[in-house]
Protein backbone atom coordinates (compact mmCIF):
# COMPACT_ATOMS: atom_id res chain seq x y z
CA UNK A 1 0.00 0.00 0.00
CA UNK A 2 1.41 3.71 -0.96
CA UNK A 3 2.06 5.75 2.26
CA UNK A 4 -0.71 8.11 1.51
CA UNK A 5 -3.25 5.42 1.09
CA UNK A 6 -2.91 4.43 4.46
CA UNK A 7 -2.47 7.94 6.02
CA UNK A 8 -5.75 8.84 3.73
CA UNK A 9 -7.66 5.79 5.15
CA UNK A 10 -6.87 6.81 8.75
CA UNK A 11 -7.32 10.43 8.25
CA UNK A 12 -10.99 9.42 6.80
CA UNK A 13 -11.27 8.21 10.59
CA UNK A 14 -10.31 11.27 11.58
CA UNK A 15 -7.89 9.43 13.87
CA UNK A 16 -4.09 10.85 15.63
CA UNK A 17 -1.14 7.87 14.92
CA UNK A 18 -1.27 7.33 17.88
CA UNK A 19 -5.47 6.14 18.16
CA UNK A 20 -4.94 4.18 15.27
CA UNK A 21 -1.46 2.34 16.89
CA UNK A 22 -3.96 1.72 19.71
CA UNK A 23 -6.66 0.53 18.32
CA UNK A 24 -4.44 -1.79 16.34
CA UNK A 25 -2.50 -2.62 19.27
CA UNK A 26 0.79 -2.07 17.51
CA UNK A 27 3.68 0.67 19.41
CA UNK A 28 3.37 4.44 17.74
CA UNK A 29 6.66 3.95 16.42
CA UNK A 30 5.66 0.73 13.90
CA UNK A 31 2.32 2.67 12.91
CA UNK A 32 4.50 5.80 12.18
CA UNK A 33 6.96 3.71 10.11
CA UNK A 34 4.93 2.08 7.63
CA UNK A 35 3.20 5.86 7.21
CA UNK A 36 6.39 6.52 6.50
CA UNK A 37 7.56 3.75 4.25
CA UNK A 38 10.75 2.79 6.07
CA UNK A 39 8.87 -0.66 7.74
CA UNK A 40 6.50 -2.96 6.12
CA UNK A 41 3.13 -4.59 8.30
CA UNK A 42 3.66 -7.72 9.61
CA UNK A 43 1.20 -10.50 7.85
CA UNK A 44 -0.44 -10.67 11.05
CA UNK A 45 -0.81 -6.56 11.34
CA UNK A 46 -1.98 -6.31 7.90
CA UNK A 47 -4.73 -8.09 8.39
CA UNK A 48 -5.41 -6.35 11.33
CA UNK A 49 -5.40 -3.25 9.01
CA UNK A 50 -7.45 -4.91 6.72
CA UNK A 51 -10.07 -5.82 9.33
CA UNK A 52 -10.13 -2.21 10.93
CA UNK A 53 -10.62 -0.46 7.74
CA UNK A 54 -13.07 -3.28 6.12
CA UNK A 55 -10.28 -3.20 3.21
CA UNK A 56 -8.93 -6.18 1.17
CA UNK A 57 -5.80 -7.39 2.59
CA UNK A 58 -3.71 -6.80 -0.70
CA UNK A 59 -4.00 -3.09 -0.56
CA UNK A 60 -1.17 -3.77 2.35
CA UNK A 61 0.52 -5.86 0.38
CA UNK A 62 3.04 -3.69 -1.46
CA UNK A 63 6.43 -4.91 0.05
CA UNK A 64 5.08 -8.01 -1.77
CA UNK A 65 4.44 -7.04 -4.97
CA UNK A 66 7.43 -5.22 -5.22
CA UNK A 67 9.71 -7.88 -3.95
CA UNK A 68 8.20 -9.83 -6.29
CA UNK A 69 8.48 -7.40 -9.41
CA UNK A 70 12.35 -7.10 -8.31
CA UNK A 71 12.95 -10.77 -8.76
CA UNK A 72 11.50 -10.88 -11.84
CA UNK A 73 13.31 -8.78 -13.25
CA UNK A 74 16.63 -9.69 -12.02
CA UNK A 75 15.94 -13.32 -13.49
CA UNK A 76 15.86 -11.62 -16.88
CA UNK A 77 19.77 -10.28 -16.32
CA UNK A 78 22.60 -11.97 -17.97
CA UNK A 79 25.25 -13.03 -15.57
CA UNK A 80 27.58 -9.75 -15.81
CA UNK A 81 24.51 -7.71 -15.03
CA UNK A 82 22.90 -9.81 -12.28
CA UNK A 83 26.71 -9.38 -10.68
CA UNK A 84 26.29 -5.68 -10.78
CA UNK A 85 22.88 -5.45 -9.24
CA UNK A 86 24.13 -7.72 -6.06
CA UNK A 87 27.57 -5.59 -5.59
CA UNK A 88 24.65 -2.19 -5.87
CA UNK A 89 22.83 -3.79 -2.90
CA UNK A 90 25.83 -5.05 -1.29
CA UNK A 91 26.95 -0.95 -1.71
CA UNK A 92 23.32 0.27 -0.28
CA UNK A 93 23.66 -2.25 2.66
CA UNK A 94 26.92 -1.03 3.35
CA UNK A 95 25.53 2.93 2.70
CA UNK A 96 22.91 2.45 5.08
CA UNK A 97 24.83 0.96 8.22
CA UNK A 98 27.47 3.49 8.03
CA UNK A 99 24.68 6.48 8.05
CA UNK A 100 23.34 4.47 11.47
CA UNK A 101 26.62 4.70 13.15
CA UNK A 102 27.12 7.97 11.60
CA UNK A 103 23.81 9.02 13.31
CA UNK A 104 24.68 7.18 16.62
CA UNK A 105 28.42 8.74 17.03
CA UNK A 106 27.29 12.36 15.90
CA UNK A 107 24.20 13.04 18.18
CA UNK A 108 25.38 10.18 21.31
CA UNK A 109 22.31 8.28 20.28
CA UNK A 110 21.46 4.54 20.97
CA UNK A 111 19.49 2.53 19.09
CA UNK A 112 17.32 -0.38 20.44
CA UNK A 113 15.25 -3.46 19.08
CA UNK A 114 12.25 -3.46 21.29
CA UNK A 115 10.20 -6.62 21.37
CA UNK A 116 6.36 -6.50 21.88
CA UNK A 117 6.38 -9.58 23.38
CA UNK A 118 8.64 -12.52 25.42
CA UNK A 119 8.43 -16.21 26.38
CA UNK A 120 10.55 -18.27 27.80
CA UNK A 121 12.12 -21.59 26.89
CA UNK A 122 15.74 -21.57 26.78
CA UNK A 123 16.59 -18.79 28.23
CA UNK A 124 14.05 -16.35 26.32
CA UNK A 125 12.80 -15.88 23.15
CA UNK A 126 10.52 -14.17 21.06
CA UNK A 127 6.84 -14.80 20.68
CA UNK A 128 4.51 -14.28 17.59
CA UNK A 129 6.32 -13.47 14.34
CA UNK A 130 9.40 -11.96 16.19
CA UNK A 131 8.99 -8.35 14.95
CA UNK A 132 10.59 -5.51 16.70
CA UNK A 133 11.01 -2.08 16.45
CA UNK A 134 14.07 -0.10 16.58
CA UNK A 135 13.85 3.54 18.36
CA UNK A 136 16.29 5.80 19.69
CA UNK A 137 17.17 6.83 22.99
CA UNK A 138 19.82 9.68 23.89
CA UNK A 139 20.03 7.62 27.35
CA UNK A 140 23.12 5.92 28.86
CA UNK A 141 21.65 2.06 28.70
CA UNK A 142 23.09 -0.28 31.30
CA UNK A 143 24.25 -3.60 30.17
CA UNK A 144 20.81 -6.31 29.36
CA UNK A 145 19.89 -8.92 27.36
CA UNK A 146 16.69 -7.13 25.67
CA UNK A 147 14.31 -4.92 25.20
CA UNK A 148 10.54 -4.84 25.36
CA UNK A 149 7.38 -2.62 25.30
CA UNK A 150 5.58 -1.77 28.20
CA UNK A 151 2.25 -1.89 27.38
CA UNK A 152 -0.48 -0.09 29.82
CA UNK A 153 -0.28 2.22 32.88
CA UNK A 154 -0.44 -0.10 36.02
CA UNK A 155 3.52 -0.15 36.33
CA UNK A 156 2.91 3.86 36.09
CA UNK A 157 4.25 6.19 37.66
CA UNK A 158 7.76 4.97 37.15
CA UNK A 159 6.92 3.30 33.45
CA UNK A 160 5.22 5.04 31.16
CA UNK A 161 3.12 3.22 28.78
CA UNK A 162 4.87 2.82 25.15
CA UNK A 163 8.04 3.01 27.29
CA UNK A 164 10.99 0.79 27.13
CA UNK A 165 11.92 -2.09 29.71
CA UNK A 166 15.69 -3.28 29.64
CA UNK A 167 15.84 -6.48 30.93
CA UNK A 168 18.92 -8.75 32.22
CA UNK A 169 18.52 -12.53 32.42
CA UNK A 170 18.50 -13.78 35.66
CA UNK A 171 16.61 -16.08 37.95
CA UNK A 172 15.13 -14.70 41.42
CA UNK A 173 17.15 -12.84 43.44
CA UNK A 174 14.94 -11.02 46.64
CA UNK A 175 11.25 -10.14 46.86
CA UNK A 176 10.21 -6.69 45.83
CA UNK A 177 12.25 -5.80 42.66
CA UNK A 178 10.81 -6.07 39.24
CA UNK A 179 10.66 -8.84 37.14
CA UNK A 180 9.80 -9.70 33.92
CA UNK A 181 7.77 -12.82 34.48
CA UNK A 182 5.84 -15.36 31.41
CA UNK A 183 2.97 -17.26 32.62
CA UNK A 184 3.03 -20.62 30.69
CA UNK A 185 -0.20 -21.07 30.61
CA UNK A 186 -1.81 -17.73 29.80
CA UNK A 187 1.05 -17.37 27.65
CA UNK A 188 1.37 -13.78 28.70
CA UNK A 189 4.20 -11.92 30.14
CA UNK A 190 4.04 -9.35 32.94
CA UNK A 191 6.65 -6.90 33.63
CA UNK A 192 5.33 -6.75 37.82
CA UNK A 193 7.20 -6.25 41.47
CA UNK A 194 7.35 -9.93 42.53
CA UNK A 195 7.03 -11.71 45.49
CA UNK A 196 7.59 -15.33 46.61
CA UNK A 197 4.31 -16.99 48.58
CA UNK A 198 3.91 -20.28 49.70
CA UNK A 199 2.16 -21.85 46.51
CA UNK A 200 3.28 -19.38 43.80
CA UNK A 201 3.92 -15.29 42.50
CA UNK A 202 2.20 -12.43 43.80
CA UNK A 203 2.66 -10.28 40.77
CA UNK A 204 1.91 -6.14 42.30
CA UNK A 205 1.66 -3.39 39.96
CA UNK A 206 3.12 0.24 40.66
CA UNK A 207 -0.27 1.41 39.96
CA UNK A 208 -2.19 1.19 43.21
CA UNK A 209 -5.30 1.33 41.27
CA UNK A 210 -4.39 -2.31 40.09
CA UNK A 211 -5.21 -5.23 42.50
CA UNK A 212 -1.94 -7.73 43.15
CA UNK A 213 -2.41 -10.91 40.93
CA UNK A 214 -1.86 -14.54 41.99
CA UNK A 215 0.14 -16.71 39.65
CA UNK A 216 -0.02 -20.31 40.91
CA UNK A 217 2.85 -22.75 40.41
CA UNK A 218 0.63 -24.61 38.40
CA UNK A 219 0.71 -22.25 35.32
CA UNK A 220 4.48 -22.48 35.43
CA UNK A 221 5.44 -19.14 35.73
CA UNK A 222 9.13 -18.39 34.86
CA UNK A 223 11.03 -15.47 35.71
CA UNK A 224 12.60 -14.20 32.00
CA UNK A 225 15.12 -11.52 33.68
CA UNK A 226 15.01 -8.52 36.12
CA UNK A 227 14.37 -5.12 34.99
CA UNK A 228 17.41 -3.08 34.81
CA UNK A 229 16.71 0.63 33.19
CA UNK A 230 13.47 1.67 31.53
CA UNK A 231 13.40 4.77 29.01
CA UNK A 232 10.88 6.31 26.35
CA UNK A 233 12.34 6.42 22.88
CA UNK A 234 12.75 9.56 21.27
CA UNK A 235 10.57 10.19 18.21
CA UNK A 236 12.58 10.81 15.29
Amino acid sequence: MKNQQLRDLRQQRQMTQKELADALDVSLVSYSNWERGTKSPSEENIHKLAHFFQVPTYLFEEREAQEGELIHHYQQLSQVRKKKVVNFAKGQVKEQKESIISIQNTHAYNMVKVYEGLSAGNGFGVIGDGSFDVVITDKELPTYDIAAWIRGDSMEPQFKDWSVALIRETGFDYDGAIYAVYVQEANVTYIKKVFVEKDGLRLESLNKKYPDRFVSLEDNPIIIGKIVGHFVPIND
